[in-house]
């Protein structure tokens, strides 16, 4: 099998050749560390007026994606696709490079919602400018989108305080902004799928490390109806991204259709007993320790590789990931220990 192959039977709850292995983000200062870029080599994209402006696996023009897959193994690559978020963002230097934060969301009322600015996803030239990265970089690579599907752009954008007052105060300002980015992220969906991409990565956090961090009937009557008209409209194999403890929505989760759920954290799932109950229903994505890969030792991180992934492997539907994204944070070297560990026993 080549690597998209790879990646597509697993997530189709086949059994590969091998484990695959996909992140959703390498950071662009971990990529540069694993690369040993210092100085720029490349002419590099800029991002598009409208979008965050970071690309999974893009080094902008320290490295092209390729290159990132040979040295971490990877069996595909990832391009950013997502709406404008409508809040103030702080950048701050760490002992590990400059991270920028989002501080506080600019929508506190009705009014304010004229402020969200969505780029025209009928300007055709957008994606053009996608389609022509992938042909430059695809070879036989697994490439996907990753965009959301709507519960972190109206989160970000109202900030939790607002969001909390809403709740209560006036839910139909909630509705309004999940209809605003809804309306635009069935139209990207659309969009993303007439185009040479494998399968759709939708990233929205929705709980912590010990349950969902709103009320399920909350997410099930206001979120869910929204979140399945995304999904509805998605004709490529898709993954769902939430960290933390999502089992108490699990059914509903999987009712979208899903063929993939990452990154199951291991503080929050037992990736284990998860896939013994759902692997026949869903791909397992993830689990790789970030916690391990930032502050472990390399013995740690290549024991916990070599388990997971002959245990995991058992019966397919099962892609190797880290517990979240290659942080700039990980230590270069655990992520190389990773890395050994997972193609002696992939």
């Amino acid at each position: 099998m080549n690597h998209r192959e790879r990646v597509l039977t697993a997530l189709n709850l086949g059994i590969p050749d091998k484990v695959p292995y996909i992140e959703l983000e390498v950071d662009e200062e971990m990529g540069k560390k694993l690369l040993n870029r210092k100085e720029p080599i490349y002419n590099g994209l800029s991002p598009l007026d409208g979008f965050n402006p970071w690309f999974g696996f893009i080094g902008r023009n320290y490295y092209n994606p390729i290159e990132l897959c040979e040295k971490l193994h990877l069996d595909g690559w990832g391009y950013s696709f997502m709406p404008q978020i409508c809040a103030e963002e702080k950048e701050a230097n760490t002992s590990h490079g400059k991270r920028t934060y989002i501080t506080e969301g600019l929508i506190k009322n009705k009014d304010d919602l004229k402020k969200i600015k969505l780029a025209d996803l009928k300007d055709n030239s957008i994606f053009e400018y996608v389609n022509d990265y992938i042909n430059e970089y695809r070879k036989d690579y697994a490439v996907f989108a990753v965009t959301n599907m709507g519960t972190d752009p109206m989160l970000f954008s109202l900030g939790w305080e607002t969001f909390s007052y809403a709740l209560v105060d006036d839910i139909s300002l909630i509705e309004e902004i999940l209809d605003i980015y809804n309306e635009w992220l069935i139209e990207a969906t659309k969009k993303l799928c007439e185009l040479n991409f494998d399968f759709i990565f939708y990233a929205d956090d929705i709980a912590y490390k010990n349950g969902i961090m709103f009320s399920p009937d909350f997410y099930r009557e206001i979120c869910m109806p929204r979140l399945r008209k995304v999904v509805n409209a998605c004709t490529k194999p898709c993954i769902y991204h939430t960290d933390g403890d999502f089992l108490e929505v699990i059914e509903e989760l999987l009712s979208l259709g899903l063929n993939g759920l990452h990154p199951i954290e291991p503080l929050s799932v037992d990736i284990f007993n998860f896939k013994k109950k759902y692997g026949t229903r869903v791909c397992t994505v993830g689990n790789i320790d970030i916690n391990k890969l930032s502050l472990g030792s390399k013995e740690e991180v290549y024991d916990e590789v070599k388990h997971k992934v002959k245990e995991l492997s058992m019966g397919g539907s099962y892609i190797m990931s880290s517990s979240n994204t290659l942080t700039l944070y990980c230590n270069v070297e655990n992520v190389k220990a990773m890395v050994e560990a997972f193609e002696r026993f992939r």
